[in-house]
């Protein structure tokens, strides 16, 4: 108990009281000021990690989604022509790959002739 520990002092004068009891405060202020400044030190380096963790697994997934398309389109290209015709794009509608794949991409809603001139960068039709 801090009661045993201030009698002594408290019996000296009253100055020495009060210095001991200022010491206490300020030393259990400076060592919690000092905790709680390591917790924000470590929860700030904590969301830096998370921050480049979410940064790295949105990357892998626009990777992971850029070649599921490659192989689809592979898939599509049935003349082995290395493009691929609007003719052919709007034929493969039908095929339920496809239209799997354009749902579970969120792609379904959007009209397949539209899609095709966004994704036809160069205008050539194919």
């Amino acid at each position: 108990d801090w009661q045993e520990l201030y009698k002594p002092f408290a019996f000296i004068g009253r100055v020495p009281g009060l210095a001991f009891l200022s010491y206490v405060y300020f030393m259990y202020l400076g060592v919690f000021s000092v905790l709680v400044g390591i917790c924000a030190d470590r929860a700030f380096a904590a969301n830096k990690l998370h921050q480049d963790f979410v940064a790295e697994e949105d990357a892998q997934q626009q990777r992971s989604f850029a070649e599921a398309v490659k192989d689809m389109f592979v898939a599509i290209d049935t003349q082995c022509k290395g493009t691929i015709s609007q003719e052919q794009f709007l034929a493969c509608q039908k095929n339920v790959r496809m239209t799997s794949f354009l749902t579970s991409h969120q792609l379904d809603m959007i009209e397949p002739s539209w899609l095709f001139s966004m994704l036809d960068t160069d205008d050539s039709g194919s």
